[in-house]
């Protein structure tokens, strides 16, 4: 080994490749501490157009648990008495039958 050094002397190799070593262990270091956080910065945000928006809406339907349709009920109107009150609305009943005539109200509607 003395051959390929001929130079220096076996002390001033130990010390230069502890010195390499060291140099490589804070280049680690200094990358490992310092480094970008891996986040992506090329998303762009692009709104949801109105029609797709709307579908949304459907998912606020209250439902029933035990049957799972859903429970749509709109108030027209309530008439009331001394003792008595008559609440006028309109339900929504969901399914398509084959042959099933709409009604006045609409077709699902009573």
């Amino acid at each position: 080994m003395e051959y390929i050094y001929p130079l220096f002397s076996k002390s001033t190799r130990q010390f230069q490749l502890k010195k390499t070593i060291l140099y490589l262990c804070l280049i680690v270091i200094n990358h490992w501490l310092f480094g970008q956080p891996d986040q992506d910065y090329n998303t762009v945000e692009i709104p949801v157009a109105p029609t797709s928006a709307s579908l949304g809406e459907y998912g606020f339907a209250p439902v029933n648990l035990s049957r799972g349709m859903i429970n749509i009920s709109i108030p027209i109107h309530e008439i009331k008495g001394e003792d008595l009150s008559l609440p006028i609305s309109l339900n929504y009943r969901p399914g398509v039958k084959v042959a099933e005539v709409s009604e006045y109200t609409g077709h699902g509607w009573s």
